[in-house]
Order: C-alpha cells, then structure tokens, then sequence
C-alpha cells in the first residue's frame, strides 16, 4: 500500500507538496456521507481507501514516515477498532478539525487509522482495499493542477487503460 502510493507521488512530480490536503479529504469524506445514504458499501469502502492515500501521502509530503505514523494513531485514541461508517466520519471530522486548530500530525495519521479501521469494519481486508485503489491512481493519466491545489485525473483518457479495483477480492 505505501509502496504504491510512494510510486505515485514520484511518477507525478508531487513528491513534496500535500496541495489543499484538508480540502481534499473534506471532499472524500463529504463522499462517503453520500454513499452511507445510498447504503453503497463497495463506494464507502472506495471512498474510506481515497481518504487513506490522501493522508498517506500528505504525511510523506511533509515529510513524516506515514506508516508508522498511521499505525501508531489507533493506540492512544479513543476510537472504536470497528466503527461504523458514520461514526468514522464522525471521528475523521474531530480529527480533522484538530488538525485545523493545532497543526498535529498525530490528528492527521488518525484520520488514516480510522478509515482503515472503518473499511475493516464493513467486512474488507484494509491495505488490501486501498493497495486496489493505489493501483487505479497509479494507472491514471493526469497532472497536477495549481488551481485546484491537486492532481487531477485526464478525462479524455482511454477508459480501457484504467486498472479498476476489485474490492470483492479484498473480502474478509
């Protein structure tokens, strides 16, 4: 999983720039509320992995060792091993908003801990789940866009060149 979203980063030139991290996981997460209305699993768990290698990769890029710092996140914090999908964006928002107030990178990595989590808890194996989304991304043609303070996706790309996630392979 880190592996892949290392490759990323190096393969588009984003390697030391989070871009409007906050913003972008805001948006994914805004994402997962619509998929809980729908009852739509497979989009949460889709949506839980993009908040993941936001986070992932925004620690890199600012220059802290994610893995560790996503799987330490989960010790100390009061946070269910196997919540909801509303309590996880309930708790990614608290964390989030921490973040906002105080700058610590510890909020950041909980915010990965409790997708991860969160994706666990909706009967998917987790780095399996987002290694299958670091591989759409990685498959992606794009480029980063100063603007919007990220990496967007062309939308003229052949559709056939696309790796698609296969979640139901991640099934617990």
């Amino acid at each position: 999983m880190y592996n892949q979203m290392a490759k990323f980063r190096k393969n588009h030139g984003i390697e030391y720039s989070p871009g409007d991290l906050m913003s972008n996981v805001n948006e994914e997460v805004g994402e997962v509320l619509r998929e809980i209305f729908k009852h739509n699993v497979l989009r949460m768990v889709d949506e839980f992995s993009d908040v993941v290698i936001y986070i992932g990769n925004g620690l890199e890029q600012l220059g802290h060792d994610a893995k560790s710092n996503i799987e330490r996140a989960g010790k100390n914090a009061m946070v269910d091993d196997s919540p909801t999908p509303t309590q996880a964006v309930a708790a990614i928002y608290m964390a989030l908003s921490h973040y906002l107030l105080n700058k610590d990178v510890h909020a950041l990595a909980l915010i990965a801990n409790v997708a991860l989590k969160a994706i666990e808890a909706l009967g998917y194996h987790a780095v399996a789940c987002v290694t299958e989304k670091a591989k759409c991304i990685n498959s992606r043609e794009g480029s980063y866009n100063d603007a919007e303070s990220k990496w967007c996706k062309n939308p003229n790309q052949d559709k056939s060149t696309l790796y698609k996630p296969n979640y139901l392979s991640c099934r617990k």
